[in-house]
C-alpha cells in the first residue's frame, strides 16, 4: 500500500472556470457538493445567453449556495440570540431591517461584528437574492441579467474570502468549534471536510470543546474501524498513520485527570478497548492509548484493559515509546 493521495477536485467539463472560480468551487466541495454544483450552474448561467429567464435562475443558485453555507456555519440557537441583540444602528438600511434574520445568520456564521468588512459585504449581497429569485408580474418582461450578474460577481468576492483558499477554509472549521454543542448539519458535514484534508481534522480535534464528546461519540467520530495499522511505502518502508480522534480523546483524559468530565470515563475506556481489540500494530496509536489510560483513575482501568499490554508492545516496530509510557 502507498500513502493515500491528496484530494483531487474536478470541475464539470461543461463549465469553464477561471482560476479564482476553480478555487471557490473546490472550497465549496469541502462542505457541500450540492453547493458546489449550484455554483457551477451559476457560473454557466452567467455566460450562457441561450437560457431563458436566467436572471432568476442565477439568483436561485446564489440563494441555494448561501443556504448551504449558513446551514453548516450557523446555529439556530445562537442566531436567535444575535438577532435579538441587533440594534437599529446595526440595521442601517431598510433592506437590512426587512432581512433581520439573514443578517443575524450571517453574523453567527462568521462570529464577527456587523461592521466587519466581510460581514458587511456578505450581508449586502445576500439580501438582494430574493428580489431576483421571485418572478416579475406575469405580464412583465423577465428581469435583465446584467444586474444580477453584477450581484453574482460581488457574491463571488464573498465566496472567495469565505472558502477560496486553505486558510479561509481553516477559519471556517475553527469557527464551528466555538459552539458549545454541534448542530446536526455540522456533524453531518465534518466527515466530508476531514476526508479531503487531514490537517483540518487535526485542527478541529485540537480546539473543539470537550462538551462535544457525547454528540461526537453518538455520530461515530470515534469509530475504531477508521484506525489503521502500518502502511507500506513503495520503497519497502512503513509509516504509522495517526488516528486523529486521539487528539481529542487525550485532551478529554487530561480533563478527567483534573477532576472534570467524570461521566465520560466509561465511554472513553470503551473506545480504548475497541481500538485495542483490533491489534493494529501501530505504535503511534498504541502510545496514545496508553497515554489516555495513564490519565484515568486506577479503578477505571480494569484487568481486561491491562491485558492489552502485550499487544501494545508486541509489534515489529518501535515500542520504546509505549514501554516508557507504561513505566510512568
Amino acid at each position: 500500500m502507498t500513502e493515500p493521495p491528496a484530494p483531487q477536485f474536478s470541475t464539470p467539463l461543461s463549465v469553464p472556470m477561471d482560476d479564482r472560480q476553480q478555487l471557490i468551487y473546490e472550497g465549496l466541495q469541502y462542505f457541500s457538493q450540492v453547493a458546489a454544483d449550484f455554483y457551477g450552474a451559476g457560473v454557466k448561467l452567467c455566460t450562457d445567453v441561450s437560457v431563458p429567464a436566467r436572471s432568476h435562475l442565477i439568483a436561485h443558485c446564489a440563494r441555494e449556495i448561501d443556504g448551504c453555507i449558513r446551514d453548516f456555519l450557523s446555529s439556530n440557537v445562537e442566531t436567535d440570540v444575535v438577532q435579538k441583540g441587533l440594534s437599529t444602528i446595526d440595521l442601517v438600511s431598510q433592506k437590512r431591517k426587512k432581512a433581520k434574520g439573514h443578517v443575524a445568520s450571517i453574523l453567527t456564521a462568521l462570529n464577527k461584528p456587523v461592521d466587519s468588512s466581510l460581514a458587511e459585504k456578505w450581508i449586502d449581497v445576500a439580501i438582494e437574492f430574493a428580489r431576483f429569485v421571485h418572478r416579475s408580474k406575469f405580464y412583465e418582461q423577465p428581469r435583465l441579467p446584467a444586474e444580477i450578474i453584477e450581484i453574482w460577481n460581488n457574491y463571488e468576492d464573498v465566496l472567495y474570502e469565505l472558502m477560496g483558499n486553505y486558510h479561509a477554509i481553516l477559519e471556517r472549521v475553527k469557527r464551528i468549534t466555538e459552539y458549545a454543542t454541534p448542530t446536526d448539519e455540522i456533524l453531518s458535514t465534518l466527515p466530508s471536510v476531514f476526508q479531503k484534508e487531514r490537517s483540518f481534522e487535526a485542527s478541529f480535534y485540537e480546539s473543539v470543546g470537550l462538551s462535544w464528546f457525547p454528540q461526537l461519540l453518538q455520530s461515530n467520530f470515534f469509530d475504531e474501524t477508521t484506525a489503521v495499522g502500518p502502511v507500506q511505502h513503495e520503497n519497502g518502508g512503513h509509516y504509522m498513520p495517526d488516528w486523529l480522534p486521539l487528539i481529542f480523546l487525550i485532551r478529554l483524559s487530561e480533563s478527567i485527570k483534573e477532576g472534570n468530565n467524570q461521566d465520560d470515563i466509561i465511554d472513553l475506556v470503551e473506545i480504548v478497548k475497541k481500538v485495542s481489540q483490533r491489534d493494529l500494530g501501530n505504535y503511534r496509536i498504541n502510545y496514545r492509548l496508553i497515554k489516555i489510560l495513564s490519565n484515568l483513575p486506577n479503578e477505571a482501568v480494569s484487568d481486561e484493559v491491562l491485558d492489552f499490554i502485550p499487544s501494545w508492545l508486541g509489534n515489529n516496530f518501535d515500542s520504546l515509546s509505549e514501554s516508557a509510557e507504561i513505566c510512568e
